[in-house]
């Protein structure tokens, strides 16, 4: 399985050959300084004109904020609590201390298969 070049033929040389042309009409472009004047052209003049600020009417004061008298309290009552518990019946949750007994060896054999 070879893969071969396809050849250039009349379609290829003309895209080459208009890629070439614009490069160097953007090259010419650049080195006359052509760029500029026709940005100065399309552009025109700039004007400018300078604009008063708007009047601004003086606003009233806000009102001065309420004054607050602080509340002056001898001493807060103590809050009157009362918890009903019932009584303790000496269950407790007690932990097991024995140790588990280890697994003995069954009296049925095993067959192994190797893999």
């Amino acid at each position: 399985m070879s893969y071969a070049q396809p050849a250039i033929g009349p379609r290829s040389v003309i895209a080459i050959s208009l890629v070439i042309l614009v490069h160097a009409f953007m090259l010419y472009v650049l080195r006359n300084g052509l760029e500029r004047s026709a940005l100065q052209f399309v552009g025109g003049p700039v004007f400018a004109e300078l604009i008063d600020e708007p009047q601004v009417e003086p606003r009233e004061p806000p009102p001065p904020p309420p004054t607050f008298q602080p509340v002056h309290i001898d001493s807060v009552p103590a809050p009157e609590i009362a918890i009903d518990l019932p009584a303790d019946t000496g269950q407790a949750i007690t932990l097991s201390t024995a140790t588990p007994k280890p697994a003995t060896a069954s009296s049925t054999p095993v067959d192994v298969t190797p893999p």
